[in-house]
């Protein structure tokens, strides 16, 4: 049987993982971990386990150990063969997701490309880019905005801060197609909301001037039109 960190196990297990997630961070088998837990009276932590009934209407949670209403305890496979709740509550399950997600850059942007897949799907806006394509973005950029080269908050579970990670479409209209979206602080995405070009040269120089250049490392390049307050693209943005 491999060895393992013992106190770093059951550091793990009491955030929640389960074996497989412990395996991956302690680079064992998660076969290994389900003995030491065994070893140590220590139940694995997988969504299937017995909820804690306390009557017929409340349930005690195995994270917090509070007595809740069922409603607070999540199904798992609903509607399905064998469909159970959620032996954690639904508080204890989003602080462990939260948890998940902070330590992880890389988890983290992954959550949110899901979840601009699905936001841009349900509002009909073009998405076209790959989940390599979303991440390489940030790294590109050296992890800061856009815009103001300055640090953005990647994580989740306490709201929209004015620093936290923001995406951002260039041209609105064109969607999230590669070379047409960047990172930056929320806070200047709300400033810059559906601006034009055009009106973002004149009212925000510095931000034209870093548009411009990306725009054009990407293959396309930016006309004037009769109208100062308007420009086209010609090519193609990468």
């Amino acid at each position: 049987m491999a060895k393992v960190d013992l106190e770093k196990l059951k550091e793990l297990h009491s955030q929640g993982k389960s074996n497989r997630e412990i395996a991956r961070e302690l680079s064992v088998h998660h076969n290994t971990i389900a003995y030491h837990l065994k070893q140590n009276n220590l139940e694995c932590n997988t969504a299937n386990q017995p909820i804690d009934m306390v009557s017929d209407t409340e349930a005690r949670c195995k994270k917090c150990q509070d007595i809740k209403p069922l409603d607070e305890f999540q199904f798992g496979r609903k509607g399905q063969k064998y469909e159970y709740r959620f032996s954690f509550c639904n508080d204890c399950r989003k602080k462990q997701a939260y948890l998940n997600l902070n330590g992880d850059v890389d988890k983290f942007l992954s959550d949110r490309y899901n979840r601009l897949i699905a936001r841009a799907k349900k509002n009909s806006i073009i998405c076209s880019i790959t989940k390599e394509e979303f991440i390489s973005q940030y790294y590109s950029q050296n992890k800061m905005c856009f815009y103001t080269d300055s640090f953005m908050i990647c994580e989740v579970g306490d709201g929209h801060h004015r620093n936290s990670l923001s995406i951002d479409k260039i041209i609105p209209e064109l969607g999230y197609v590669n070379g047409n979206f960047v990172f930056c602080r929320n806070i200047i995405n709300t400033c810059k909301s559906d601006l034009t070009l055009g009106e973002i040269a004149n009212w925000m120089p510095k931000f034209w001037e870093k548009i411009k250049i990306h725009i054009e490392k990407g293959g396309a390049t930016i006309v004037m039109s009769d109208d100062y307050a308007m420009y086209v693209l010609q090519g193609k943005l990468r």
